[in-house]
């Protein structure tokens, strides 16, 4: 029998995201952030410690679908139902637009 190199553990209760959880990503920190933490438009984070909680909120009409860092820790959000790119500064404060792309489902590809 071959032995395993991973075990993998339950980290967060059940039922914390909703069935839309997408686009993990984490920070320097070691927080895990993914989208629509207990209900859509939020991204939640979960700590080290397996902590979880509401990050944020997207503004009306956006849902997140992607997560990814840039170099400087700022958070980039792809938003398919309103087809941009959300930049949250390290103060957690939602920017306007940062990229609009008129394609459907175009945020996908931007956010990998």
């Amino acid at each position: 029998m071959k032995e395993s190199r991973f075990v993998s553990e339950v980290w967060t209760e059940r039922g914390g995201f909703t069935e839309g959880i997408e686009g993990p990503a984490c920070d320097k920190e070691g927080n895990v952030y993914a989208v629509n933490y207990e209900r859509e438009s939020t991204i939640g984070r979960v700590t080290p410690e397996g902590e979880c909680s509401v990050f944020l909120e997207l503004p009306p009409g956006s849902i997140g679908n992607g997560i990814r860092f840039d170099s400087r820790g700022n958070m980039l959000i792809a938003d398919y139902v309103g087809h941009r790119i959300w930049r949250v500064l390290l103060i957690r404060e939602i920017s306007n637009g940062y990229v609009r792309m008129p394609l459907e489902d175009a945020e996908n590809f931007a956010a990998w």
